[in-house]
């Protein structure tokens, strides 16, 4: 029978515990990274978007999302004249609305027209009759021949302050145009022939 020499059978073994080392280290390795963990944000804090849709949409960290689809709501900036912030929509009229968020956004009279936008219908209004002014808006009256139109505006009922006159004496006619501010009283005094209201 053939003897192994001891220094070849040391060889050997060194060489199986080896083998065996490097096996049991990559099954331990395989079994270590069988379960992985992936957080992810949808979407994203960061980033730059092809497109994105919303049925509301607040801003700011304190806005409140608002409860109607279509608004947008803004936080107040801190400091300035409305930290209470406001909400905006986009109207079937084809105009922006806005609301200051204080005042609160729950009925119609609470939106305001952004601005850009036609006025409102005409209305036919009577002479020496006070109104209250539900939206800002304009007071044009004339008067016809020796006629004379006087027209007050101010948050007083009746109103006292007289913010447009007009007089004539004689042939031709004369007419006046008061702007009213939203909340404040007015009327037109005196025996013009028409007196009409529009709103902005």
């Amino acid at each position: 029978m053939r003897r192994i020499p001891i220094v070849s059978f040391i060889m050997l073994v060194l060489i199986c515990f080896f083998i065996s080392a490097i096996c049991g280290t990559n099954r331990a390795f395989s079994q270590s990274t069988d379960k992985i963990t992936v957080v992810t944000y949808y979407p994203s804090p960061y980033g730059i978007y092809d497109s994105l849709k919303t049925n509301k949409f607040a801003i700011g960290s304190s806005a409140t999302v608002p409860n109607s689809n279509g608004v947008v709501t803004f936080q107040g900036l801190t400091g300035g004249p409305n930290a209470s912030g406001g909400s905006l929509y986009y109207d079937s009229s084809g105009e922006f609305k806005y609301c200051n968020q204080a005042g609160g956004c729950n009925v119609s009279s609470d939106w305001k027209s952004l601005g850009g936008s036609a006025l409102g219908n005409w209305e036919v209004k009577s002479a020496n009759t006070v109104y209250l002014a539900a939206t800002s808006g304009l007071v044009c009256a004339y008067t016809p021949s020796s006629g004379t139109a006087v027209g007050y505006t101010d948050s007083n009922n009746p109103p006292t302050t007289v913010r447009q006159s007009a007089s004539l004496v004689g042939s031709g006619s004369q007419s006046i145009t008061m702007p009213v501010r939203k909340g404040d009283y007015w009327e037109v005094t005196g025996n013009p022939s028409a007196v009409y209201w529009i709103s902005f």
